[in-house]
């Protein structure tokens, strides 16, 4: 493996910790949100949308998974990644929450160096293939 997929690798992991950390809860959201007198549509249509989040980090995930596996397209999908992951962390400061800004700015430091070492790895034409 070279150092430019571990390094997607490891940003897979932290955007993946955001998502399981967010999901998790959801049963809590769930109940609060049935224990308060919002309408019945309200308390339907809420719990699914707390999971998209949860959803969208997935899938930011799948493209690290994506972009580590395929060594041709690693620097574009991670030059795309790492703003995106940026950005969704730091979603969070709308709510007051630090820590997913911090955790997924790791993930996107990861990102953004494993497009650093794609291009240095192929001698500065990320387009040809190792």
């Amino acid at each position: 493996m070279t150092s430019s997929s571990i390094s997607c690798a490891l940003g897979v992991l932290f955007v993946l910790a955001i998502a399981i950390l967010h999901a998790s809860g959801f049963e809590r959201f769930t109940n609060e949100m049935n224990q308060t007198d919002a309408s019945t549509m309200m308390k339907e249509m809420f719990p699914v949308l707390y999971l998209m989040p949860s959803l969208y980090l997935a899938a930011l995930a799948a493209f690290g998974v994506l972009a580590m596996l395929d060594r041709r397209g690693r620097r574009s999908i991670c030059l795309i990644l790492a703003p995106a992951v940026l950005l969704a962390g730091a979603l969070a400061l709308l709510l007051g929450e630090w820590l997913p800004l911090v955790i997924m700015g790791v993930g996107a430091g990861f990102f953004a160096f494993a497009a650093l070492m794609t291009t240095q790895q192929n001698g500065g034409d990320a387009a040809q293939p190792d």
